[in-house]
Formats: C-alpha cells, sequence, structure tokens
C-alpha cells in the first residue's frame, strides 16, 4: 500500500502487532489510535514510553497469544492504549517537535 494509504487500515484495525522487528509504522499505527504489541528486544523505549505497548517475549507465540487476547477481550483498556499513544505521538514525534529539536 502506499504510504499516503495506510492511516485507512490502520484506522479500521483495532491492533497492531510487531512480531519481529520494529519500524517507523509503529509511530503512524500509533498516531491513528492503535495500541501494538512488539517483542521485548524493541530498541526505541520512547515508542512505547506511554503504556500504549504490550511487549511480549521475543520468539515465544504463546505469550505473544496471550498478550493479543488480553487486548481483543479488554476494549476499554485497548482504546485507553491507543489514546495514550496517540497522545505521546502528538507530544514527542509530530513534525513540529521533531524539526524543533533538530533545528
Amino acid at each position: 500500500m502506499p504510504h499516503a494509504e495506510l492511516y485507512k487500515y490502520y484506522s479500521a484495525a483495532d491492533v497492531a502487532v510487531w512480531p519481529l522487528q520494529e519500524s517507523l509504522a509503529m509511530n503512524d499505527a500509533a498516531a491513528c489510535g492503535l495500541p501494538f504489541i512488539a517483542n521485548d528486544e524493541l530498541g526505541d523505549k520512547e515508542r512505547t514510553s506511554a503504556n500504549n505497548t504490550l511487549l511480549y517475549i521475543k520468539g515465544d507465540s504463546i505469550d505473544l497469544q496471550q498478550k493479543l487476547l488480553y487486548l481483543l477481550e479488554n476494549k476499554t483498556q485497548r482504546i485507553a492504549m491507543g489514546k495514550r499513544g496517540r497522545d505521546l505521538m502528538k507530544k514527542k514525534f509530530s513534525w513540529d517537535i521533531l524539526a524543533e529539536r533538530y533545528l
């Protein structure tokens, strides 16, 4: 999908999962209000600093399954995590904030 179209898919989803490597797309998903699941070896801890992510033990498919089921069964928590992630993206990762940080 073209990058400019991805927000439509993120906005239609309930949760995002990155089982192996991290990606800047995690920020895109969070900006659309999605909580996400990633492995516990995630390098960029700042994108998870708002309690908007569940980390599973890398390589442990049972732990990954449990985290996914938790989010699917706990709508209130899932929505709250998504809102915290969206707020984090606005406060720390918006283009204006990043420009100020580096200029």
